[in-house]
């Protein structure tokens, strides 16, 4: 199984973030993909980008961010 250069960008204490990974499991289990994950706190620069947008995936080079459902996730990363 490969990250296929799929990031989660989230933050501690985050339900939101919670519900984003249920929904980015849930997809790349389905896809035999997998995903890194990553705290926005431990980047100045993504803090700085995302602070206000988090949950937000990254795949490719487009960016889906909070909220979207499993539909609308699906599509954005067939269209990547």
């Amino acid at each position: 199984m490969t990250t296929d250069n799929i990031l989660l960008l989230t933050t501690e204490f985050c339900h939101l973030c919670e519900q984003a990974e249920s929904l980015l499991n849930d997809y790349c289990h389905q896809n035999g993909m997998s995903y890194k994950k990553l705290d926005i706190v431990d980047d100045e620069k993504l803090l700085e980008q995302f602070r206000t947008s988090i949950p937000v995936v990254c795949y490719h080079d487009g960016t889906i961010c909070w909220p979207f459902d499993a539909t609308e996730l699906n599509q954005f990363m067939q269209q990547q």
